[in-house]
């Protein structure tokens, strides 16, 4: 190798050096969440009720719960609905109807999925 082509490799190795070590993150003003717990349910309303206040009394701070409910005919909807206005870490998705090529469950966890923060 020529004297040159090994100046410019070790010029480009300190400059790279360089910015790395000087690297900063940007941050963010969005409220981020450090967990999301996606619930798939149908007509589960009394385990439901059970289990979303046990979640919510968690002293970790950054999670939230996400309600996929899959065309619930028992309380399951209203609870949610009830429990969304009260709750801020509680997000409810209401599925009425699904393609006909995804299966009930996979459709309900892509959604939820994408609602996830």
């Amino acid at each position: 190798m020529s004297q040159s082509t090994l100046s410019l490799q070790f010029l480009f190795f300190i400059l790279a050096a360089l910015a790395i070590a000087f690297y900063k993150v940007k941050s963010s003003n969005k409220t981020s969440f450090g967990v999301s717990l996606i619930i798939c349910a149908k007509n589960e309303y009394d385990n439901l009720a059970k289990l979303i206040p046990k979640l919510l009394d968690q002293d970790y701070p950054l999670f939230e719960i996400i309600l996929v409910d899959d065309k619930s005919i028992d309380e399951t909807y209203d609870y949610a609905i009830d429990l969304e206005q009260k709750e801020e870490k509680f997000k409810l998705i209401r599925i009425d109807s699904r393609p006909d090529h995804i299966n009930d469950k996979k459709y309900a966890i892509t959604l939820g999925v994408k609602a996830a923060q």
